[in-house]
This record gives structure tokens, C-alpha cells and sequence, in this order.
């Protein structure tokens, strides 16, 4: 007959045995099997926003660079092709149809809003998602793209409201207004339109120029007939032909006003002064350790437009594909919401090996980059996005201002 203590001997021993076999049974566990995934990297190589593609490519290659460093199941590779601009729609087709070629599963681009909606039926019908660094147009937020994109960068609707609400605030009634003949142009006009009239502006004077105008004397003169105390310059590069001409027709810098493709380092590249105008990009102030590694990645950078959100959206690629533990399209985009904080729910990780790692031990993350808090929304778009100003000063470069 057994005694107590022999029964309880038995039921420790039992219960030894039971926990053994559970550490046994976690320890043999499947292992994650390594990741590869291919990104694709459509940048405006040639055409009206290749003054972009440098900083964007060094954040998407830095970040790539970052989160194969760190050993952990996944590894990136970068396929660049170029996107070129809307005068130039066949050679995004043509780069499209070379990354579903060489097996890219995930998109960081396009730039221009014509080229990546454009492109976007291309990635939906293949099961691609993408992420663009600086696609502002509204019209993504609805756009039928079975889940599939995102953008690391604010709408128009923020920016051109935020802008135009300043301008009223730096004291100024009547507003010109250059843009680009095209649906970005149209978009931020009328955001930057409705904010400054809400503010009590009157936009005097709207001049369109077309991505391959050279002569701008018209349009320098059709914005001086207006008389305004202000102009917003919603173009790319043209602005360096653009502006002699307005500061020639009477209208100072410290009236100018960029957006968030023409706010660049110009330096010596603008041939008159810029000092005292005031320029707008998304996301906080450049984190300067960023700003150095970006540097030391490709030394001969001038400007850093969208190259935070550019190594954000690779980091969030990465993560998606560690927490679906897939590098399908759809099943990265099903994931790219969770892992920016979205959804509201994570541990806060502000780097790809610590986030990471939060990913491996099974918990959800929530990732803060270089571009601030993404925060994804039910439409991909960023709903913890920040607006920055900077003011030019007499070397033709700019600095923060908040």
C-alpha cells in the first residue's frame, strides 16, 4: 500500500516529467526558415524629379545594409530601376515589367503620383505590394488597390493646408501660385488654396507650366500681373529657372515659398538668392546620426528629401515580411498596419534589430523610424505624419525652423 508522501513523490515526479516534456516539445519546435526577399526600387532616375532619386536610394540601400547586418531570418535585396516622370510613361512600364522579372515582391516608389498610379495595376495584378516615400496626392487614400499600398509620406491635403495656413500667418493677402500641370500640381494648389483662404487670403494669380517647359517668362509674368505679397512655387527642379525670374519681376525671396519637391539644398545650383524664403518637406527634423550615416553611404549627397521615409519603408517591408514570415506581396501588406502601430497595439521599437527581435519572441511591434511615427491607417496612409518648415539662408540651403 502506498503512503501519502509516496503518492506525492509519484506526483512530483509526474509532474517533472510533464514540464520535461513541454521544455522537449518547445525546443523541438520548426524553426523559421530564412527569408530573401527582392525590393524593388522604382526612382526618377531621368525626368523632372531626378533630383530626388540620389537621397531616397542611399535610404533604401542604408536600410538594406541595416537589416541584413543584423542576422535575423531576413535578408534584401535591392533591384534599382528608373521611374523616370509622366512625359516619360514607358520607361516606368518598362522598369516595372524588369522588377516582376527579377522576382521583387515589394515596390519602394514610385515619386511622381502619375508614374506609381500608373504602375499600381501592374503590382495589384501580380500580388506586389508597394510603398512610396513621397506620393502625396489624396487620391491614394481611396484608390482600389486590393490592400496593397502604402506611402511613408502625408498627403497633399496635410501639406498644402499646413502651408497655406502659414503663408496667411507670415503676414501675406494675396497669393501667386506656380504649379505643375499635372494632377500633383492640381491636388496641392487646391489644399494650399483652401488653407490660406481659410486663414483670409485671396489667391490673385495661377500660372501652370508643363514638366518639359523651358521658357518661363510667361509665367513669371502672368504671376507679377497678380500682384501678390506671396508665391508658392508647386514644381520640381524648374524652380531654378523659375525664380531669377520673379526676384527680377520685383518679388523678393522672402515672399517664396517651395513645396515638399522643390525644397532642396540648391546651394550654388540656384543662380540667385534664396535668403529668407521658406520651404516645406514632411516628418521631424533630420536626425543628424542618420544625416552622417547617409553621408558616409554616399558622400556626395547635397540634398536628404524623403530619404527617411525611403529607409522607413524598407524597414517596414522587412518587418512585415518577419511577422507574416513571407515575402508574398499580399501577405507583407497584411502586416505593414501591426508593425508601424496602426493598429494601436506593440512595443515601441525605434530600429530594425530591435524591432526585429520583438517580431522573433512573438509579440506585435510597433515601429518609429527615421521619418517619425508611421502609424499606418485602414487606407496605408500615415497617420502620425508631421509637416516641417525651413527658412533659406544666403548660401542657398536651409535649416529647420520648428
Amino acid at each position: 500500500m502506498r503512503t501519502s508522501s509516496t503518492l506525492r513523490a509519484i506526483g512530483i515526479a509526474g509532474v517533472l516529467l510533464l514540464l520535461a516534456g513541454c521544455t522537449s516539445t518547445g525546443e523541438d519546435e520548426k524553426q523559421r526558415e530564412p527569408l530573401a526577399l527582392t525590393i524593388g526600387a522604382l526612382l526618377p532616375q531621368t525626368g523632372a524629379y531626378a533630383a530626388l532619386a540620389p537621397a531616397q536610394a542611399a535610404g533604401i540601400e542604408l536600410a538594406a545594409q541595416d537589416v541584413n547586418q543584423a542576422e535575423l531570418g531576413i535578408t534584401v535585396t535591392v533591384q534599382t530601376r528608373d521611374s523616370g516622370d509622366a512625359s516619360t510613361p514607358a520607361v516606368a512600364a518598362t522598369s516595372m515589367t524588369d522588377l516582376l522579372t527579377a522576382k521583387a515582391t515589394a515596390v519602394v516608389g514610385a515619386t511622381s503620383t502619375e508614374v506609381s498610379t500608373a504602375v499600381l495595376k501592374t503590382a495589384v495584378a501580380a500580388g506586389v505590394v508597394m510603398i512610396s516615400p513621397q506620393n502625396s496626392d489624396p487620391s491614394f487614400t481611396g484608390i482600389d488597390d486590393d490592400g496593397l499600398y502604402f506611402r511613408t509620406s502625408p498627403s497633399d491635403a496635410l501639406e498644402g493646408a499646413t502651408l497655406g495656413k502659414r503663408i496667411a500667418a507670415d503676414g501675406a493677402k494675396r497669393l501667386g501660385v506656380v504649379m505643375l500641370d499635372d494632377e500633383y500640381g492640381s491636388q496641392l494648389r487646391s489644399a494650399v488654396r483652401s488653407g490660406f483662404e481659410s486663414a483670409g487670403g485671396t489667391v490673385a494669380a495661377t500660372a501652370k507650366v508643363a514638366a518639359d517647359t523651358t521658357d518661363f517668362a510667361p509665367t513669371v509674368a502672368e504671376i507679377a500681373q497678380g500682384k501678390p505679397d506671396a508665391v508658392v512655387l508647386i514644381t520640381g527642379t524648374q524652380s531654378t529657372a523659375i525664380v531669377p525670374g520673379l526676384i527680377a519681376a520685383g518679388i523678393p525671396a522672402t515672399s517664396l515659398y517651395f513645396v515638399d519637391r522643390n525644397t532642396l539644398q540648391y546651394g550654388a545650383d540656384m543662380p540667385v538668392s534664396l535668403e529668407g524664403a521658406t520651404g516645406t518637406l514632411p516628418g521631424p527634423t533630420l536626425d543628424p546620426f542618420f544625416e552622417k550615416r547617409l553621408r558616409e553611404f554616399n558622400p556626395a549627397l547635397t540634398s536628404f528629401a524623403y530619404a527617411p521615409e525611403a529607409y522607413d519603408a524598407v524597414v517596414l517591408l522587412a518587418l512585415g515580411a518577419l511577422a507574416a514570415d513571407s515575402i508574398k506581396g499580399d501577405a507583407i501588406a497584411a502586416e505593414l498596419r501591426g508593425v508601424s502601430g496602426g493598429t494601436g497595439h506593440g512595443e515601441k521599437a525605434t530600429d530594425f534589430a530591435s524591432a526585429a527581435q520583438i517580431i522573433i519572441s512573438g509579440d506585435p511591434v510597433d515601429y518609429d523610424g527615421y521619418s517619425g511615427p508611421i502609424r499606418f491607417d485602414r487606407n496605408g496612409d500615415p497617420a502620425g505624419a508631421v509637416i516641417g518648415f525651413y527658412r533659406y539662408g544666403a548660401d542657398n540651403r536651409f535649416v529647420r525652423l520648428d
